[in-house]
Protein backbone atom coordinates (compact mmCIF):
# COMPACT_ATOMS: atom_id res chain seq x y z
CA UNK A 1 0.00 0.00 0.00
CA UNK A 2 1.69 3.65 -1.07
CA UNK A 3 0.94 6.23 0.65
CA UNK A 4 -0.51 9.63 -0.71
CA UNK A 5 1.77 12.63 -0.49
CA UNK A 6 -0.45 15.69 -0.64
CA UNK A 7 1.89 18.55 0.35
CA UNK A 8 -0.14 21.88 2.05
CA UNK A 9 2.25 24.55 1.02
CA UNK A 10 3.00 27.61 3.68
CA UNK A 11 1.94 30.79 3.00
CA UNK A 12 1.95 32.68 6.02
CA UNK A 13 4.48 35.07 7.78
CA UNK A 14 7.92 34.07 8.80
CA UNK A 15 9.53 34.88 11.99
CA UNK A 16 13.17 36.52 11.67
CA UNK A 17 15.01 33.47 13.10
CA UNK A 18 16.85 31.89 10.74
CA UNK A 19 17.59 28.95 13.04
CA UNK A 20 13.54 28.90 13.55
CA UNK A 21 12.54 29.09 10.37
CA UNK A 22 15.35 26.05 9.33
CA UNK A 23 13.53 23.97 11.86
CA UNK A 24 9.81 24.81 10.63
CA UNK A 25 10.67 24.06 6.95
CA UNK A 26 12.37 20.55 7.99
CA UNK A 27 9.55 19.27 10.21
CA UNK A 28 7.33 20.69 7.41
CA UNK A 29 9.19 18.44 4.49
CA UNK A 30 9.91 15.85 7.38
CA UNK A 31 6.38 15.66 7.99
CA UNK A 32 5.03 15.40 4.53
CA UNK A 33 7.50 12.81 3.59
CA UNK A 34 7.36 10.17 6.18
CA UNK A 35 4.50 7.64 5.70
CA UNK A 36 2.46 8.97 8.28
CA UNK A 37 -0.58 7.63 7.38
CA UNK A 38 -2.84 9.00 9.57
CA UNK A 39 -3.25 11.17 13.75
CA UNK A 40 -5.32 9.69 15.89
CA UNK A 41 -6.39 10.73 18.90
CA UNK A 42 -5.97 8.47 21.97
CA UNK A 43 -7.37 8.69 25.60
CA UNK A 44 -5.21 6.63 28.50
CA UNK A 45 -1.96 6.21 25.85
CA UNK A 46 0.39 3.95 27.70
CA UNK A 47 3.98 2.16 25.79
CA UNK A 48 2.44 -1.16 24.60
CA UNK A 49 6.21 -2.49 24.79
CA UNK A 50 6.42 -1.57 28.66
CA UNK A 51 4.49 -4.33 30.87
CA UNK A 52 1.91 -2.82 32.90
CA UNK A 53 3.24 -3.80 36.13
CA UNK A 54 6.45 -1.73 35.81
CA UNK A 55 5.82 1.58 36.98
CA UNK A 56 6.74 2.95 33.52
CA UNK A 57 4.35 1.09 32.40
CA UNK A 58 1.63 2.67 34.47
CA UNK A 59 2.53 6.08 33.26
CA UNK A 60 0.37 8.01 30.39
CA UNK A 61 2.14 9.32 27.43
CA UNK A 62 1.19 12.49 25.59
CA UNK A 63 2.20 11.62 21.86
CA UNK A 64 3.69 8.08 20.30
CA UNK A 65 4.53 7.17 16.80
CA UNK A 66 3.78 3.62 16.19
CA UNK A 67 6.51 2.39 13.00
CA UNK A 68 4.68 -0.59 12.26
CA UNK A 69 0.72 0.71 11.80
CA UNK A 70 2.11 4.37 10.35
CA UNK A 71 0.26 5.79 13.08
CA UNK A 72 1.00 9.07 15.15
CA UNK A 73 -1.04 9.17 18.52
CA UNK A 74 -1.91 11.99 20.64
CA UNK A 75 -3.55 11.56 23.89
CA UNK A 76 -4.30 15.76 24.38
CA UNK A 77 -5.96 15.00 28.27
CA UNK A 78 -2.40 14.49 29.13
CA UNK A 79 -1.18 12.92 32.28
CA UNK A 80 -2.80 12.22 35.74
CA UNK A 81 -3.22 16.33 35.67
CA UNK A 82 -6.57 16.70 34.68
CA UNK A 83 -5.61 19.33 32.23
CA UNK A 84 -5.98 19.76 28.78
CA UNK A 85 -2.68 20.03 26.71
CA UNK A 86 -2.12 21.94 23.17
CA UNK A 87 -2.32 18.88 20.75
CA UNK A 88 0.08 21.67 18.40
CA UNK A 89 2.72 21.48 21.02
CA UNK A 90 2.52 17.62 21.43
CA UNK A 91 2.43 17.34 17.95
CA UNK A 92 5.68 19.38 17.47
CA UNK A 93 7.18 17.59 20.27
CA UNK A 94 6.24 13.59 18.45
CA UNK A 95 7.99 15.54 14.86
CA UNK A 96 10.83 16.19 16.53
CA UNK A 97 11.79 12.81 17.99
CA UNK A 98 10.98 11.79 14.32
CA UNK A 99 13.29 14.61 13.04
CA UNK A 100 16.29 13.62 15.82
CA UNK A 101 15.92 10.30 16.67
CA UNK A 102 19.46 10.28 18.40
CA UNK A 103 18.15 12.82 21.32
CA UNK A 104 16.58 12.31 24.80
CA UNK A 105 13.49 13.58 25.68
CA UNK A 106 15.00 16.47 28.11
CA UNK A 107 16.53 17.34 24.72
CA UNK A 108 13.33 16.95 22.56
CA UNK A 109 11.48 19.30 25.49
CA UNK A 110 13.72 22.01 25.80
CA UNK A 111 13.45 22.60 21.52
CA UNK A 112 10.06 22.15 21.55
CA UNK A 113 9.73 24.70 24.00
CA UNK A 114 12.06 27.24 22.22
CA UNK A 115 10.47 26.21 19.06
CA UNK A 116 6.75 26.77 19.86
CA UNK A 117 7.31 30.18 21.97
CA UNK A 118 9.75 31.27 18.54
CA UNK A 119 6.96 30.04 15.83
CA UNK A 120 4.95 33.03 14.47
CA UNK A 121 0.77 32.07 14.56
CA UNK A 122 1.05 31.32 10.74
CA UNK A 123 3.49 28.70 11.60
CA UNK A 124 1.63 27.68 14.51
CA UNK A 125 -1.55 27.78 12.63
CA UNK A 126 0.21 25.56 9.75
CA UNK A 127 1.21 23.04 12.08
CA UNK A 128 -2.97 22.63 13.11
CA UNK A 129 -3.87 22.43 9.85
CA UNK A 130 -1.01 19.54 8.91
CA UNK A 131 -2.23 17.59 12.16
CA UNK A 132 -6.15 17.85 10.75
CA UNK A 133 -5.13 17.09 7.70
CA UNK A 134 -4.68 13.25 8.55
CA UNK A 135 -6.70 13.04 11.49
CA UNK A 136 -8.90 9.79 11.78
CA UNK A 137 -12.38 11.36 13.31
CA UNK A 138 -12.68 9.70 16.84
CA UNK A 139 -16.23 7.41 16.73
CA UNK A 140 -16.57 8.19 20.58
CA UNK A 141 -14.39 9.84 22.65
CA UNK A 142 -12.41 12.76 22.36
CA UNK A 143 -14.62 15.06 20.57
CA UNK A 144 -12.70 18.28 18.26
CA UNK A 145 -15.81 21.39 18.82
CA UNK A 146 -15.19 24.39 17.55
CA UNK A 147 -17.56 27.29 18.70
CA UNK A 148 -18.41 30.52 16.97
CA UNK A 149 -19.34 32.91 19.16
CA UNK A 150 -23.01 34.62 18.11
CA UNK A 151 -24.27 38.38 18.23
CA UNK A 152 -26.25 39.04 21.13
CA UNK A 153 -29.38 39.75 20.31
CA UNK A 154 -30.59 42.70 22.01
Amino acid sequence: MSVVVCSIPFHGEWSEKKRVDAYFRKVQRMYWRTPIERVEFKERLRDPLVPRHSTRGRELLLGMYMWDEKVLFLNPMGRYDGRLHDVGKIFLHELLHKLDTKAGERTITKREKWLWSSFTGDQRNYLYICLFAKLKQPMRGIRIKATIPRNRRV
